[in-house]
């Protein structure tokens, strides 16, 4: 089921989403607080910041946009959690993907854009290579809570849509390369 929901480019259809993510890491990674956030931030830290914006964004887009599925009648509960779980795991290794890129990318911007002379001056100590991947782990991590706040501008319809290979219709559960 997850496979079939093409996990790796869900975030792509959410246009919303991805300007909260870019437009986010575009202010951050320019903002000498947040360069003086990730000196003073351990390893241990920006774990559980990247974790609850992971997990913030996936269960916004599941509650903002109704994607959890309740039993009734004509579903019952066992395939109700199985959906359900589809959901969560397609909306994970989605968002994880996204994080990926979003982390290379602002390696990637950080180095291009931001002089060693610079920041060495913003953190009154010698820059390191450790520094820029810091610094981009603290940005994607805010960006991906960016990225929550602009998937609230998405309609359910498309959030669906992104997230799903399969969709609820009518006549039940279709393939979209089946219409």
């Amino acid at each position: 089921m997850v496979r079939a929901n093409r996990p790796g480019r869900a975030l792509l259809g959410l246009p919303e989403l991805l300007v909260g993510f870019f437009g986010t890491a575009a202010v951050s990674i320019i903002n000498s607080t947040i360069w003086q956030v990730g000196d003073a931030l351990d390893g241990l830290r920006l774990v559980v910041i990247m974790l609850l914006g992971l997990t913030a964004l996936v269960a916004w887009l599941i509650v903002a946009t109704n994607l959890w599925e309740k039993p009734d009648r004509e579903t019952p509960a066992e395939l109700t959690r199985m959906f359900n779980l589809g959901t969560i795991l397609t909306l994970t290794l989605a968002t994880t993907v996204s994080y990926v890129v979003l982390f290379a990318g602002t390696v990637l911007v950080a180095a291009l854009l931001i002089d060693p002379s610079v920041l060495e001056t913003t953190l009154q100590r010698p820059v390191e290579v450790t520094d820029y991947l810091t610094l981009a782990w603290l940005t994607s991590s805010l960006a991906t809570v960016g990225g929550a706040i602009g998937s609230g501008l998405e309609d359910e319809e498309t959030v669906r849509a992104a997230a799903y290979g399969y969709h609820p219709e009518p006549g039940g559960w279709q393939d979209e390369e089946d219409r």
